[in-house]
């Protein structure tokens, strides 16, 4: 299953790794879900790369727009 039907090059994921406000957000998420375990935005970031690389989509577009640029740091 391919989550792109094309290689979304000039979409990214920002390259700055949460805000306060975001990681306040998350924080307060956690909390209520119980969730024990550390979460950090980066944890999300690495949990959808790798979800798009699960669900067949291709590796060079996973790399692209992760703004990756060794392949083998999105292997």
């Amino acid at each position: 299953m391919k989550m792109f039907g094309f290689c979304p090059r000039k979409y990214s994921i920002s390259p700055y790794i949460g805000s306060d406000k975001e990681v306040e957000k998350l924080t307060s998420f956690r909390k209520s879900c119980r969730i024990e375990k550390y979460i950090t935005v980066h944890t999300l970031r690495h949990t959808f790369f790798s979800w798009l690389v699960q669900a067949g989509q291709d590796i060079r577009c996973v790399q692209q727009v992760a703004r990756h640029t060794d392949i083998q740091t999105t292997l």
